[in-house]
């Protein structure tokens, strides 16, 4: 049967998934219940550890009391280890953040209300050092901490004495005899847990929504057959439906108030890039909406616009510059605009359609915000309505063949000039989202932004479901190229995980639109391990080859990969690509009829040394060792082109 999980490429390097289950609950804390753990020391005294949760506070208890989410140890030695906030609202982590006189101290990190916030601890026993984080992000260290004594239980939603009851919802708790990376823990804050790693000491979704039991689900813990239970009074309302889980979402706007504020980031200051996203229009007249714009108390950098009968792109110049388009009503259309500094070219579902002239402005330090207008002085105008999706900052021009193969997939967050992905897959579409409210950016910029004026609750929740057909089911796709191999093309694909798979078909098309299937390969079925695969097209078409793949399960299910572009055309072919030497160990590597194609320069050991895209088809090898150097260029029309460089 098919699994309810999709792939999740968030964070820095990292392809994830999470499982969408038939319930998704978490545990409410109303002060005068809590969960009591008889299991083995869920975190470690001993050690290294990684505490990790999802946590909401309607708002902060005023009695001048410390409030813990989770507790562990003897409290009257003020040995404990504990996390919840402190009288003054802020984080507060015991024994591990201590003052330089061994005295329990504040983190000094305010613990956000009314929204879901994701909070991780990290200590190392060695270096004796303590770290927190705040949605992925780390807000600040310690080096005063030490090991703890334990002696009493773990528990949940109070002080293991049963003082400082905590009134809030908790979810997705871990713990992790491991200290785990920035990294690990941005990018698995929505991601499915490795049950089987044999570090996860405890591990707790809430999703049973009832009884007085909370399951232990890591699979190698001394815990295994160890569960927590639920005591002390109103026992019965402690479960609730939870947002914490992968969606494959996007956000509807109501035309009034609703929009996504970004911080400022000199990162999205761009003089030339490219900036892409989804857009779902429920009505367009005959004046501007703004979609996505990076304005506000200094001026306009970019803002992009929608009329009925108009795209815009408005560079803070005194007219909107425009491009003739009736972008449809409730549908869903891709939009890319291409900067080179002087215009811009527009994209609509992957194809190039026209230009709109200007660049993207002068101006600098400006918030990103979706959906509205910020001005200068006065009310925000221009609001949009309908749905947003997949917004991206670049500050490269991307090749068409990169915007036409990406828009069906969420990136990795990794690629080279990416500065802003924008996905909304988190949350639960069209049912309760109370306090899912951040904004995630999927690259490692993490500049978060914040759900403004949404309404999440029930049926009114402004996550809506998008699935995009690059997303496959239920296999973790990491890679799909096409390449040029010769006058064959050669498809590569590769999976981290396969369950129930039955065969991979291989679709050719010649317009992007209608495919046809020209191939099939088995798939492994069930697995757990990096497998790769490729296809020969022996017989390519004359002109453009759009190639997808259909997965096929054992039980007939199927989806579909997102599109790769190659093109057969014989002037396109000709392309050469040489070097020469310009002054003694400095060459100049040239691509005829390049332009910004992408390039890696290596070793003959085959060690990467540089990767980035040409410049005006050339680029230079220089400040290295005399020695033999290869450089690779990948052209627009998917042909690998390699040309030997000798330093002398």
């Amino acid at each position: 049967m098919r699994k309810s999980s999709t792939l999740l490429p968030l964070g820095v390097c990292l392809v994830l998934s999470i499982s969408v289950s038939a319930q998704n609950s978490a545990l409410e804390l109303n002060g005068t219940n809590y969960v009591f753990y008889n299991g083995i020391d869920p975190v470690n005294p001993g050690g290294d550890f990684t505490v990790e949760f999802w946590a909401y506070v309607p708002s902060l208890i005023q009695d001048g009391q410390m409030h813990q989410f989770v507790s562990q140890g003897d409290p009257t030695v003020q040995d404990a280890f504990y996390m919840g906030y402190d009288a003054s609202g802020n984080i507060v982590v015991g024994n591990q953040w201590l003052d330089i006189n061994g005295n329990p101290t504040s983190t000094g990190v305010p613990m956000p209300v009314g929204q879901w916030t994701h909070l991780a601890f990290t200590f190392s026993a060695n270096y004796d050092t303590a770290a927190l984080y705040v949605n992925g992000i780390l807000r600040t260290t310690n080096a005063n901490g030490y090991l703890f004594n334990d002696g009493q239980n773990f528990q949940i939603g109070v002080a293991t004495n049963g003082a400082q009851p905590m009134t809030g919802r908790i979810d997705e708790l871990q713990t992790w005899y491991e200290v785990l990376t920035a990294a690990q823990i941005r990018s698995g804050m929505l991601a499915i847990v490795n049950v089987n790693d044999p570090n996860l000491n405890l591990y707790m979704n809430f999703n049973a929504g009832s009884g007085t039991a909370v399951n232990n689900n890591a699979a190698n813990s001394p815990n295994t057959d160890h569960a927590g239970t639920i005591d002390g009074t109103d026992v019965a309302d402690s479960w609730l439906s939870s947002p914490v889980q992968f969606g494959d979402n996007a956000i509807t706007l109501n035309g009034v108030t609703d929009q996504v504020n970004i911080p400022a980031n000199s990162l999205y200051d761009l003089s030339a890039g490219t900036v892409e996203f989804w857009v779902n229009p429920t009505t367009l007249s005959s004046t501007f909406s703004t979609v996505v714009g990076n304005r506000g108390t200094g001026g306009v950098r970019y803002a992009f616009d929608l009329s009925a009968t108009q795209i815009g792109i408005d560079n803070g110049s005194a007219s909107v510059a425009v491009m003739n388009y009736n972008v449809p009503l409730s549908t869903w259309t891709h939009l890319a605009f291409v900067n080179d500094g002087t215009q811009s070219t527009v994209y609509i579902n992957g194809i190039p359609t026209g230009t709109i002239a200007g660049s993207f402005g002068p101006a600098t330090g400006q918030p990103l915000t979706l959906g509205i207008a910020k001005n200068t002085s006065g009310s925000d105008t221009q609001p949009f309505a309908g749905g947003i999706d997949e917004v991206r900052i670049w500050n490269t021009q991307q090749p068409a063949a990169a915007i036409l193969n990406n828009m069906d997939s969420t990136l990795l967050g990794n690629e080279p000039g990416l500065v802003g992905q924008f996905s909304f897959n988190d949350g639960n579409a069209g049912t309760d989202n109370t306090g899912m409210t951040v904004a995630l950016d999927g690259t490692s910029n993490t500049n978060d932004g914040v759900l403004t004026n949404l309404a999440m609750t029930g049926t009114t929740s402004n996550f809506v479901a998008h699935p995009l057909t690059g997303i496959p089911l239920p296999i973790l796709l990491t890679d799909f190229t096409a390449s040029r191999q010769n006058n064959t093309a050669l498809l590569q694909w590769q999976t981290a995980q396969e369950e129930n798979t039955r065969e991979f078909l291989v679709q050719r098309g010649s317009d992007g639109a209608t495919f046809s299937t020209i191939g099939s390969v088995a798939a492994a079925g069930n697995s757990s391990t990096t497998l790769n695969y490729s296809f020969v097209d022996g017989s390519p078409l004359t002109g453009n080859n759009y190639y997808r793949l259909e997965e096929v399960d054992q039980d007939g299910y199927t989806t579909y990969t997102s599109v790769r572009l190659l093109n057969f055309s014989s002037s396109e072919s000709s392309q050469q690509l040489t070097w020469y030497a310009t002054s003694y160990k400095t060459a100049e590597v040239y691509l005829t009829r390049g332009s910004n194609e992408l390039y890696t320069l290596t070793d003959v050991s085959g060690q990467t040394l540089r990767q980035g895209q040409l410049s005006g088809g050339k680029t230079d090898v220089s400040g290295l060792p005399a020695g033999l150097y290869i450089v690779k260029v990948l052209t627009f029309t998917g042909q690998a082109l390699t040309t030997k460089v000798l330093l002398p």
